[in-house]
């Protein structure tokens, strides 16, 4: 004999159905429950019911985001250095012009070269903005508030 309870029973934990789909048969749910609670009779079910829907749709809300936070992240990362090197390379022409590329004002910006700029990794970055932004105070005043915001920019 079968369970009459048996014909109740939905079978979510199969991996056929999809996050979206749990997620539109939930909200269809929650509607059709919410026009038959005349008396207030599934109040407790529709709380218990949306809460558990906000929790699961806030958990593929978020991976969804946090994927696109993170894509944005690293692009603008990405596009930050590029303007770092831009700028540490017009200064070290400036420097260049002013003051020669063999000079002491030179090295004191830039021991490695230029090139050290260029094959930094991330850590590393900083340490020079803060060496570059130290000699500027002394050699390029004019040039400290930007190089101090792109400081501020990358970390």
């Amino acid at each position: 004999m079968l369970k009459i309870s048996r014909f109740f029973e939905t079978q979510f934990t199969s991996r056929q159905f999809s996050r979206a789909e749990l997620l539109d048969f939930t909200q269809d749910h929650l509607g059709r429950l919410g026009q038959q609670n005349d008396a207030g009779q599934y109040d407790e079910m529709l709380t218990s019911t949306s809460a558990a829907y906000e929790a699961f749709g806030g958990t593929v809300s978020s991976e969804m985001t946090a994927g696109a936070i993170g894509k944005a992240r690293t692009a603008a990362k990405v596009a930050l250095r590029q303007t770092i090197e831009r700028r540490l390379s017009g200064l070290a022409g400036t420097l260049h012009g002013q003051f020669g590329k063999e000079s002491l004002q030179f090295i004191e910006f830039f021991p490695r070269g230029l090139n050290e700029v260029r094959d930094a990794r991330e850590a590393e970055i900083e340490p020079i903005l803060d060496r570059v932004i130290a000699a500027a105070g002394t050699y390029l005043p004019d040039s400290v508030a930007e190089l101090t915001a792109l400081r501020t920019q990358w970390l």
